[in-house]
Formats: C-alpha cells, sequence, structure tokens
C-alpha cells in the first residue's frame, strides 16, 4: 500500500546501496544532492535556491519564487533538451513543473 510504504526512501536507501564509492552525505536522501564533478562532491540542492527579493511592483501571480523542486526539476528539463529527449514531469501541483518549462 502507497500509504504505508515510502517509497522515496526505500528507492534512496537503493541507490546509496548500489553506489557504495558514490560516498552519498548521510543527512537526508539521494534526491536531496546533485554531484558536481568540478567540485568532486555532491553539494544539496539548497545551495542552488536563489534566495528570494520580493519586487513590490509585480502582479502576484507573475511571482516565481525558486524552490529545490524547481531548481531540481529545471536541472533535470536541461539535461533533458541538451542531448534532444523528452521528458515527462509529474507530480503534485505546486512543485514548479509548469514553471520550469
Amino acid at each position: 500500500d502507497d500509504k504505508v510504504v515510502n517509497h522515496r526512501q526505500a528507492f534512496s536507501s537503493f541507490i546509496k546501496g548500489l553506489a557504495r564509492g558514490a560516498k552519498f552525505p548521510e543527512p537526508g536522501e539521494c534526491f536531496d544532492y546533485r554531484y558536481e564533478a568540478h567540485l568532486k562532491e555532491w553539494v544539496h540542492w539548497n545551495g542552488w535556491v536563489a534566495e528570494y527579493d520580493p519586487i513590490v511592483e509585480r502582479m502576484y501571480q507573475s511571482v516565481v519564487v525558486s524552490t529545490v523542486d524547481l531548481e531540481r526539476h529545471k536541472f533535470v528539463l536541461d539535461l533533458h533538451v541538451q542531448q534532444k529527449k523528452p521528458l515527462l514531469l509529474v507530480g503534485v501541483a505546486g512543485t514548479g513543473k509548469t514553471t520550469a518549462v
């Protein structure tokens, strides 16, 4: 039953087990980090979230607040666009799927 099993946590544990040499940071799940090859380390997605700086003159519906989910979506979308590969973004409302596109 999906409400009993945390599939995200189970998948993260599975990936961490497969990639023992990758040395994922301990706190959090594999989804919380991205690998930066030039640094040779895992970097938390929080480091990619721009600080929100409100613009008073902007209409409410045009405000975009960067989140970890939005930055992840943009990163994956950019990878697929570079490779000319199709991508379907699926998830709950409000996670930045439309904004990323």
